[in-house]
């Protein structure tokens, strides 16, 4: 047997303690130039995945990383070494996270193993982790366990990190995703969370919330009933495509959408007009739903800029039609 063909003895859970990086020293230094004890011993190839290894006493590890509504986990798989972890993360993680725990995971396993005089290439779908640990600087504590494992296992062994394309049919790359997805349905043992929650993760809840409270109180107004109609739900993407509108524009769009412009329903609620009546049909209060959808009086313009719309959220979603269709009657100018 081997030295690196080891039984394979249980796994000690390795829990990465993660605190807040203090203050005075947001940033650790990987660089040549730094301080005793922080040069890296070990390497990164982040070009395209070379060929199968081909020298004796080369160990090759995968890691991978997953997420799902369950959980989130870190998977490693070894043939040589006869290893295969699923290691939960818990609910709250990233996936990033679960990545660099599991390339964290797999060094410290193998220190745990004594592997050691071995070439050992530790191959990782994430360039998002690799050029993280190839930077010459970190402020993550996670960046900065994971290096230090490294450079642990690296004291006595040459370690290659190594970027393969993921889900693109290599057995050992979906062997560990495999093994990163059954992981996000593991339970963790010890207290939540195993790595601290990702500031990424607070904007997302934070604007989950925001938009459940947004829409609970949209729904239960009572006033804004022509705005209702053309909003009868909240809608983020038209949203942002009027954010975008020049302030000329803007004005005319809200206008409609509110049903506060120069048409005669709005004139001649306050005052300046005394007939609500459509100018061009005389037989329904003006207003921008019934100019828009039913004006029998302006069916050709209508269709030659909108087409056959059925609801106001339809014409909203054409707003260079609905601009262009008011343009070319020229009511509200």
């Amino acid at each position: 047997m081997n030295k690196h063909q080891l039984p394979d003895p249980p796994e000690r859970r390795v829990r990465i303690h993660l605190g807040i990086v203090p203050k005075h020293n947001l940033s650790r230094t990987f660089s040549q130039d730094s301080s005793p004890g922080l040069d890296r011993q070990y390497k990164i190839n982040l070009e395209k995945e070379q060929s199968s290894k081909t020298e004796q006493n080369t160990i090759e590890v995968y890691t991978d990383g997953s997420k799902s509504k369950t959980g989130t986990g870190s998977g490693i798989v070894c043939p040589e070494l006869n290893m295969r972890i699923s290691y939960p993360l818990g609910k709250n993680n990233s996936v990033f996270q679960a990545e660099c725990v599991g390339i964290t995971t797999a060094a410290i396993a193998m220190t745990n193993r004594k592997v050691m005089n071995n070439k050992i290439i530790i191959n990782s779908d994430s360039q998002t982790v690799l050029r993280s640990l190839a930077s010459s600087s970190t402020t993550s504590n996670l960046i900065y366990d994971c290096h230090n494992a490294l450079e642990t296992l690296a004291a006595s062994n040459d370690i290659t990190l190594r970027w393969v394309k993921g889900h693109d049919g290599n057995p050992g790359n979906e062997a560990a995703d495999s093994l990163a997805r059954q992981a996000t349905t593991l339970k963790v043992v010890g207290p939540e969370p195993i790595v601290p929650i990702p500031f990424s993760e607070y904007k997302t809840w934070l604007h989950e919330q925001t938009q459940r409270e947004h829409s609970q109180l949209w729904a239960n107004a009572k006033d804004c009933k022509q705005t209702k109609i053309a909003f009868p739900n909240l809608n983020q993407q038209l949203t942002n495509k009027l954010l975008r509108l020049d302030r000329s524009k803007l004005r005319k769009v809200v206008g409609i959408i509110t049903g506060h412009s120069s048409l005669n329903r709005h004139l001649s609620i306050i005052g300046v007009t005394d007939s609500p009546l459509c100018r061009a049909c005389m037989e329904k209060n003006e207003t921008p739903r019934h100019v828009m959808l039913e004006c029998t009086g302006v069916t050709e313009q209508r269709e030659i800029s909108l087409g056959s719309p059925a609801t106001f959220p339809e014409v909203l979603s054409n707003l260079g039609g609905m601009l262009g269709f008011w343009n070319e009657l020229g009511w509200l100018e």
